[in-house]
């Protein structure tokens, strides 16, 4: 049998989150302390990222992309994670490709670099901007601070908050059928 080798980042974030009892998880996302677990979660795994050695932001991206799956998994947030809508592979699009395609406005698109390459960053962005028009629809996660109007996170200092701002952009009851299990 041919398994496929797992990141080491994705490794090492999911065997943190296997240490961390499903009470703990679930009183953050019922008390909207989703920052402070996330603030736990990458204290713990930047310092192995860092010393990984290879792509820095492409461990970064692995690490937040892990992270954040998880998290939205765990918030009963709905999302779609590495879709392709018009030649265009989107990272994660919150809560869906459906939704983006009937009421871009009602959808956010989260883009995540695998390397720091501004012109690459912004020609995605503006490639993004064609399918959500909404510059403040189409979050950013980065290693370092970037000029754009889209919003952003920079991993080491505002990536904690980044399920509680989605809570608060959008309304996502109406757009779940697991909103009865909401807290």
């Amino acid at each position: 049998m041919n398994e496929k080798a797992v990141h080491p980042v994705k490794k090492l974030v999911f065997e943190y989150l296997k240490t961390i009892d499903s009470s703990e998880i679930a009183k953050h996302v019922r008390q909207n302390t989703t920052p402070r677990l996330i603030s736990k979660i990458l204290n713990y795994c930047l310092p192995d990222v860092f010393e990984m050695g290879g792509n820095t932001q492409e461990n970064l991206a692995v690490l937040a992309t892990s992270m954040l799956h998880f998290m939205l998994t765990n918030a009963f947030i709905p999302s779609q994670r590495k879709i392709t809508y018009n030649g265009l592979e989107l990272d994660i699009v919150i809560p869906n490709l459906n939704t983006l395609k009937a009421n871009p406005q009602n959808c956010i698109i989260i883009v995540m670099p695998q390397i720091m390459d501004k012109e690459q960053i912004y020609t995605k962005i503006n490639k993004v901007r064609k399918i959500q028009p909404d510059h403040d629809k189409i979050w950013i996660i980065l290693d370092e601070d970037l000029e754009t109007d889209c919003k952003k996170y920079i991993i080491k200092k505002d990536l904690p908050t980044i399920i509680e701002d989605i809570k608060q952009t959008l309304d996502l009851t109406k757009q779940t059928k697991l909103s009865v299990f909401r807290a």
